[in-house]
This record gives C-alpha cells, structure tokens and sequence, in this order.
C-alpha cells in the first residue's frame, strides 16, 4: 500500500497492534495510536484517511491500497478495534527514535541487543520493510548484521531477511547508523550498474569478434577478429566512459543529487541503446525494398543477452531515482548535502547526461540503421563477403611488403570470391567495386614481376568492371572501404 500526506505518495508497510497503527516507511516509523482514532472511507474504499486524536504527536495520515477490498477489510478491523478497550502502551525510557536503519555492517558505536528479526515476502522490499518493522516494535533503531537470501516458498523473487536488532542511546551513534546503511546501499547499486555495464561491454566484444559469424547484420569490414575487437574497444571506450566516471564519483562522494544522473546514465548506454537499436533495426526492414533475407527482420529481436541488459538497466535506473528520493529520509539531517555548490554541480551533471543520453541513442539508431539496410539488400552475402574483404586486405599487405608471390595468391582468391558474389549481376555495386579492385592489384603485381601484357589485361578488366559502377569521369572522387587500396587505385587510373 502507499501512504501520505497531501502533495506527497510513498509506498508503505503498515500493520496493527494492540495500540496503535504501525506505519513502516523507507527508514521513518510512525505509531497512530488506536486510542481516539478516527477512520474515514474514499475513492470508494481504496483510501482510508487516519486522524489521530487531538494529543497524537503526528497528524493525519491517508494509506492507499490496491483494492477496495483490501481497504474494506482494513477499516472493518480497525472499526472493531475502535470499540475495544485500548491497551495500555509499554513503558519506556527515552522518546522514540523515529525510525529503523538496515545496516550489513555496523561501526563500532555502543548499542544493546535486543534479539534477532527475520522476515521473508514476496520480494526484498516487503521483506526489508517487515524486518524494520518488528524491529521497530521491540523499540530498535537498526538492524545490524543483515543477511538478505532467497525465499523459494515465494517464488523466483522471494527474499528472506535476517539481523540482529539494536538499540542505541547516543544520537550521532544513530546518526552514523543511518549514515552507514545509506553508504551501503549505494555502494550496492554502484557495484551492480557497474557490473552491468562490464557485462554489457564483454558482450560486444564477444559479438565483434564473432562478426558475421553473429546474427548477420552488421556489414563486414574486411578486419580480422584481432583487429576487429581493438576497434570494438575503442569504441567502448568512448560509449562507457561517461556512465564510468559518474558511478566512480557516485562511489566517492555518495552524493545522493548524483544517483540521477547515474541511473540516467546506466539507462541510456543499456535500456536505451538497446531500444534505439531495435527500433532502427525495424524501421530499415520496412523502408527495404525487398522482403528480408532469411528472417533477418526480427532475429535481432530474439537475443536474450539484450533483453537482459535492456530490462536490468531500466530497473538499476529506477533503484537510483528511488534512492535519490528516500536519501532525505534515510540520511540524517546534519550528513544531508544540500550546499548550493554541490546542488549546481549535480544538476550540471544531471544536463551533461542528458546530452549524452541523445547524443548515444542518435549515433546507436543511426549507426544500426545504415547496417541493417545495407545487410537487407538482395543479393548481400555477409561471410562470403568478410573471406573476400579479408583477402583483398592480405593482397595489399603483402604487395606493400614486396612478398609479390604471396600477394598474387591473395588476390586471385580475391577476385574468384568477388565473381562468385557477382555472378548474374548479384550484389550491391560496392561488390563490383571491391572486384575492380582486386583485379587492379592483380595487374599491379604482374606489373612489377616485369609481365607487363599480363597487367594490361588485368587493368582493362578493372576498368570495364569500375564504368560499370560508376563513369571513368568520377573516379577520381571514388572513395573505397578500405584505404589499403587506395595506392592501387591511383595505378590503375595511371594505367
């Protein structure tokens, strides 16, 4: 259920006691004694309003439930309870704390026992709220030691809480409680946004070295798997490092003005890339003009490694805002950093990710969209093409090296993979070029073993192949793929 006040919703646990309602919030406990207590009934018995007796320290509260049902039961029992003879509230010592802090690991600061609390639920927030809150009924200020692990009798989410409960008597030893189960929470989110975006990054690289061994949409590039996971790299690099430096700041400070920009961050690199992907994947399937090549208009939406980064990062982000709001309750007040200085850096980083955030879902959806049309034109042979692109590359390589044998040996198989993919006018035009091209190296080779009628045959071939591609007027602006050929481009038009 959610409770509040007017302008303001948060999602609570709430039970009965033999005195009092008992409302358990992110940290703050709040007790509305039964004594006096007026309920009354809205949104047709979805929301109960709570109004304390006039000596009550706290005003009126109003709990909102998921069901009129749930409302029903909840002011039935509260009504029989009104008539009751109230209980006489447990004498205590000092005045209560306010609310519970859930800390793994506890500073030394002196603190008595009071027993152990468990608590399971259907997830690990109904389960934190459940151990605070019986802990707050045995008057603690914080459960230390705490121990999270899967509840099965719950399902796939169900958590199981343990800790022991303490109380401590010394105000700053219960504000570095609190403090300490902030730092540790973010310290949780930290380490899990980062370990996504690690995963996230060893799967591109997995999935550049595969190339087109992989789903077969990305354009082959001629580079070998070496090559190919260096300039993948290079790339992450750019993409992560803004993410990276937030968390790393995040980590340092725990400047609660900075888990927005961080889950923000985290949000666009996984979630949003991934839906920019899929969306500019889409829409190049229906601007092709011809149907999709052996189903490739929807397998790019069938990995499940995608779908995971997709889904984890949304629900990091929105961990990251959830805490960003509740740091104002958990934190105490004196460790609250609302200096100008930090609030303006915050919310200049909060614009700096945003710009980011555009900037990555722009280059990504472009980016995807110039790959999956050019691997849905008819004719397109993605491993085929990679074995070809790879020996026009080592036939350069070679000749460069002055290895004139081994590069006529690449060349030839080369030109042999380029006829095939051409064979019948197949293939988009870049085919014809790179085959231009391979048969000029192949010219330029016998040219330099002094077979000079060979190479003109082979040069006449590269340009009866070029003006199919493109007028002999225009070659010199003719741009290939790899710039490796370029030297052998410039012997051709010598020729």
């Amino acid at each position: 259920m959610s409770a509040g006040r007017p302008g303001r919703k948060t999602r609570i646990l709430a039970a009965v006691t033999p005195d009092a309602v008992v409302i358990q919030d992110t940290w703050r406990q709040l007790e509305l004694p039964l004594a006096g207590l007026a309920v009354d009934r809205r949104r047709r018995g979805r929301e109960l309003v709570l109004t304390p007796g006039p000596d009550a320290p706290a005003g009126a509260v109003s709990l909102t439930f998921p069901a009129a049902a749930d409302g029903e039961r909840w002011y039935q029992h509260l009504r029989r309870r009104g008539q009751e003879p109230a209980a006489a509230p447990a004498p205590t010592d000092r005045p209560a704390a306010g609310g519970v802090a859930l800390v793994r690991r506890a500073p030394a600061v002196p603190r008595a026992a009071l027993g152990r609390v468990e608590a399971t639920g259907p997830d690990r927030w109904t389960a934190d709220r459940t151990a605070q809150l019986r802990a707050g009924l045995l008057g603690a200020d914080a459960v230390i030691d705490v121990r999270r692990g899967k509840c099965p009798e719950f399902g796939w989410g169900g958590r199981r809480v343990t800790g022991l409960a303490v109380r401590v008597d010394d105000p700053d030893a219960r504000d570095r409680l609190r403090a300490r189960g902030y730092a540790e929470e973010v310290a949780a989110l930290v380490g899990r946004m980062a370990l996504l975006l690690a995963a996230q990054a060893a799967g591109l690289l997995v999935a550049a070295a595969r190339g087109v061994d992989g789903l077969g949409l990305d354009p082959p590039t001629g580079e070998t798997r070496v090559e190919a996971v260096k300039t993948a790299a290079s790339g992450l690099g750019l993409v992560f490092a803004w993410p990276l430096a937030l968390l790393a700041l995040l980590r340092a400070t725990r400047w609660p003005q900075l888990l927005r920009p961080a889950g923000l961050a985290v949000l666009a690199v996984t979630a949003g890339r991934g839906l920019a992907v899929w969306a500019a994947h889409l829409l190049a399937v229906r601007a092709a003009a011809a149907a999709p090549v052996a189903g490739k208009g929807w397998v790019v939406l069938l990995d499940p490694f995608d779908w995971a980064v997709v889904i984890a990062g949304a629900v990091l982000c929105a961990r990251a805002w959830r805490l960003a709001g509740d740091a104002d309750q958990v934190l105490p007040a004196g460790l609250r950093p609302a200096a100008v200085p930090r609030a303006a850096a915050a919310r200049g980083a909060l614009g700096l990710t945003g710009a980011y955030a555009l900037a990555l879902l722009g280059a990504a959806g472009y980016s995807r969209y110039e790959a999956s049309s050019y691997a849905l034109q008819p004719g397109v042979d993605p491993r085929r093409e990679q074995e070809a692109l790879l020996a026009l590359g080592e036939g350069a390589a070679r000749a460069r090296a002055g290895d004139l044998g081994a590069a006529e040996q690449s060349y030839r198989l080369s030109v042999r993979a380029w006829e095939g993919l051409t064979a019948g006018g197949a293939g988009p035009p870049v085919y014809r070029a790179n085959l231009a091209t391979a048969l000029a190296g192949l010219g330029w080779v016998r040219e330099q073993q002094g077979r000079g009628d060979e190479a003109e045959g082979y040069y006449a071939r590269a340009v009866a192949v070029g003006d199919a591609v493109v007028p002999r007027t225009a070659w010199n602006g003719w741009t290939l793929r790899d710039g490796d050929e370029l030297e052998i481009l410039t012997a051709v038009q010598g020729g």
